[in-house]
């Protein structure tokens, strides 16, 4: 992985370098916005290629090498991401949204994301 361990990220001194993990509707328009705004974009995908929008993706895994990820795919599909590889300091960022509200025992999907990476990761909702 490529970003240092611990460090903290300012976007007015920094680059931010992101990832998007995901190449639905939601995941190309916002890395369509991205690139317009002159932010650094991968986008990650089980497949990678170049899609039909012209946008060009990389592996999921080659993705997960950026200081901040956005994931832009369906929640039921978190366990099938590669996130042992993340290093402590990246920041995920969770675009989900529930269908209906968890009931009081029941961990939001932001939740159950960070049960899924090492201590370190943040995510953000």
């Amino acid at each position: 992985m490529g970003h240092k361990d611990n460090t903290k990220l300012s976007l007015e001194t920094d680059d931010p370098d992101v990832s998007i993990l995901g190449t639905g509707n939601f995941g190309q328009a916002l890395a369509g916005r991205l690139l317009k705004s002159g932010v650094a974009v991968m986008v990650g995908s089980r497949k990678p290629g170049v899609l039909n929008s012209g946008l060009t993706t990389v592996s999921q895994e080659e993705a997960l090498d950026r200081r901040i990820i956005i994931v832009a795919i369906p929640h039921n599909f978190y366990s099938s991401l590669p996130l042992e590889k993340l290093l402590p300091g990246t920041i995920l960022v969770d675009c989900s949204n529930r269908a209906k509200t968890c009931q009081p025992e029941e961990l939001s999907q932001a939740e159950q994301l960070q049960a899924l990476v090492r201590e370190g990761v943040t995510v953000v909702k």
